[in-house]
């Protein structure tokens, strides 16, 4: 039979407890909920649910430090009668990853932004620093390197990051850049209009990774080879602020 593809869903606010995820993994579809406001979060789940229908059952694999939002997205897959499987307990997930051998077609993540009190002496050299220890100051490139430890060999992932994470030299950060481009698993980077989001000023920018840049299947079409190539685009002047409510 043909194989499941897994997915894990990351998004959670800016204000975000250190090392909080809720992050999903799914069969073939895959979706989980974020702590946008409350009207948004359900209103953009019905969409994400409506748009991946066609994909299947669908089984979530998730992560939050929170206890009550832990709980809320339990309820949330409960009452949509979706498979899930959140972790034994809300937990941090740099420190007591809930899913360590969980590995995902695909990644889609919302992580907060230059965390800097994220760190652990338990985490030097952590199997996830597959390209360089990440700044302790900073956890931008751990949530980099952290998605794509849980990505299987071909997989593809999506990120959210603020935008100095595209030019940042500190504290290593430039080296664990410089290795992942060199290791082929950067595929694309966008900067983003500013103003984008409710509860930050902070501009931010678009990560896409692949383990594998040689093949792929969106939807029912393969992708083409894209091994030795970096898309760059600059979006900041492709949007404007509407207004604020």
């Amino acid at each position: 039979s043909e194989a499941l593809e897994t997915v894990i869903y990351v998004d959670h606010g800016i204000s975000a407890a250190p090392g909080a995820a809720v992050w999903a993994a799914i069969r073939p579809e895959k979706i989980e909920l974020d702590r946008e406001e409350p009207a948004s979060r359900e209103n953009r789940a019905r969409g994400v649910v409506r748009d991946i229908a066609y994909m299947g059952d669908v089984s979530i694999y998730g992560q939050e430090y929170n206890h009550t939002t832990w709980q809320l997205a339990a309820m949330n897959m409960a009452i949509r009668g979706i498979d899930f499987n959140l972790g034994r307990e809300p937990a941090d997930t740099f420190t007591r990853n809930q899913h360590p051998d969980l590995r995902a077609d695909f990644v889609v993540a919302g992580p907060p932004f230059n965390i800097s009190d994220w760190w652990h002496a338990s985490l030097t050299g952590d199997a996830r620093w597959h390209y360089g220890d990440p700044p302790q100051g900073n956890a931008n490139y751990a949530w980099l390197q952290h998605m794509l430890h849980h990505l299987k060999p071909g997989g593809r992932a999506g990120i959210v990051l603020a935008n100095g994470s595209m030019s940042s030299s500190q504290n290593n950060e430039g080296q664990i850049r410089a290795a992942m481009v060199d290791a082929d698993v950067v595929e694309v980077m966008i900067a983003l209009p500013g103003q984008l989001f409710f509860n930050t000023q902070i501009p931010a920018c678009l990560w896409f990774l692949a383990k594998d840049k040689s093949n792929g299947i969106a939807r029912d079409r393969k992708l083409r080879d894209r091994r030795g190539e970096v898309l760059f685009i600059d979006a900041r002047k492709l949007g404007f602020m509407v207004d604020r409510t």
